[in-house]
């Protein structure tokens, strides 16, 4: 009877952890799906729920830091990026996301160090690449933002915001040229500002 009684108390244990650990991926899977939908707050919520039993789960906290950074609440998402890159901190995603919350805080330096970490993962990183030169033109570095220019075009030549800031970075080296010959590109791309960018600088 006592063993019985036992095998009855091990069984209910053993459902109590596995119908938790669902639940618990079931939370993290919510969450992914709601940041997909763009429902932010909601899928922070499900990230919460989620790590509360799992809080080294990296992948959920950098999912609950890109929440926060569409929310705009740049500093917590902040944390959490730190949070990921303090256990991984070559994570490429993480450093990407922390890189662009300093570009957007106008911490070119801060930004860059960030991207670098990304390049020297994946040197074809397009968006790195692209952001990496964004931050030497917001520096006034216009020389050494062409350089990334170059590269990204020459990885994603669709890359249509490349060509445009490129086009801008030529323009004041006094080339106008290379500035309508890159806007021109841009607007093939699409891009309403290159058209304007003509309209103003080009014959």
């Amino acid at each position: 009877m006592k063993k019985i009684h036992f095998n009855l108390l091990l069984a209910a244990v053993l459902l109590l952890i596995i119908t938790s650990c669902g639940d618990e991926k079931h939370a993290g899977d919510i969450g992914d799906r709601l940041l997909k939908e763009g429902k932010y707050q909601e899928a922070i919520d499900q990230y919460d729920k989620y790590l509360s039993t799992r809080p080294s789960h990296t992948r959920s906290i950098y999912h609950r830091g890109r929440a926060y950074q569409e929310l705009g609440d740049l500093d917590e998402a902040m944390n959490n990026y730190k949070q990921v890159l303090d256990m991984d901190e070559n994570h490429v995603d993480a450093n990407l996301s922390m890189g662009s919350v300093f570009y957007k805080k106008k911490s070119y330096d801060n930004a860059i160090f960030h991207f670098d970490n990304v390049l020297t993962k994946k040197p074809e990183h397009a968006q790195a690449l692209y952001l990496k030169g964004r931050s030497f033109h917001k520096k006034g570095r216009i020389d050494d933002a062409i350089v990334y220019y170059d590269q990204v075009v020459s990885i994603d030549k669709d890359h249509g915001e490349t060509y445009l800031y490129r086009g801008a970075a030529y323009l004041s080296k006094n080339n106008s040229k290379k500035a309508c010959e890159n806007w021109k590109i841009a607007q093939s791309k699409g891009l309403e500002a290159a058209s304007r960018m003509l309209s103003q600088n080009c014959d």
